[in-house]
């Protein structure tokens, strides 16, 4: 997973999403004391349909946003917020995204208003993903859901999105069964902001190596799994 640095300078979330029962309330306290008040709708397993709402109050401003699947209709917004980190995430063409979409098995997008401010990309043990860092997993693991890349638009970083993304994905990942959520971070040069948001999400190192990308020198990666707790 590629995860573009300044995304993981967020504050501490309560649980603010709701489980699959029903409906509930959350409140979270971001960095400056700021607090939101989120109010959600869970989809039922099976209806990909309907849309994870979040309503925010933030000062003065209250809006909806939303989570909802990736379409095509998508795509020109995704990459140009994949273009925004393109320094810290892999090159995205219109034909690469296509196939990613094609493969996927959690392609999520979250939408403030009508714009889209941020992605996750995420693929199964099942699927057929060509990324060296998912292969390193699949020849240890049989059941698990890598993180490929998660962006948030830099206008709109410090308000959680990050943490917003990670939950709907965590649930995602218990929803369907997986073992564990896999992904990775740069380890050379190390990104501490990233280490203390993954350490948040239960991701602890269970390996390394160095990674060549298609641009730029080649890096060295750290693996992280979180174990994931069914009922």
């Amino acid at each position: 997973m590629r995860f573009a640095s300044k995304l993981v300078h967020v504050g501490k979330i309560a649980d603010i999403l709701p489980t699959r029962h029903g409906g509930t309330r959350r409140h979270a306290h971001l960095c400056g004391g700021t607090q939101l008040s989120f109010a959600a709708s869970w989809h039922q397993p099976g209806d990909q349909r309907r849309p994870l709402l979040v309503q925010r109050r933030y000062g003065r401003y209250a809006g909806w946003m939303r989570i909802e699947a990736a379409t095509h209709d998508h795509f020109a917004a995704i990459l140009e917020l994949n273009e925004e980190f393109v320094a810290v995430l892999a090159p995205l063409t219109r034909e690469r995204l296509e196939l990613l979409h094609s493969r996927a098995s959690c392609h999520r997008v979250v939408i403030d208003g009508s714009a889209v401010v941020g992605f996750v990309l995420a693929f199964g043990s099942e699927t057929d993903h060509d990324s060296v860092n998912f292969r390193w997993f699949a020849a240890r693991y049989a059941s698990f859901l890598y993180i490929d890349r998660v962006v948030v638009a830099s206008r709109c970083q410090g308000r959680g999105i990050g943490s917003l993304l990670y939950r709907d994905l965590f649930a995602f990942a218990r929803r369907e069964g997986y073992d564990r959520v896999t992904c990775e971070i740069d380890a050379d040069p190390p990104n501490p902001r990233s280490e203390r948001f993954h350490d948040g999400f239960g991701f602890r190192q269970i390996g390394s190596q160095l990674v060549e990308y298609e641009a730029g020198e080649p890096k060295r990666v750290s693996l992280r799994s979180a174990r994931l707790l069914h009922d």
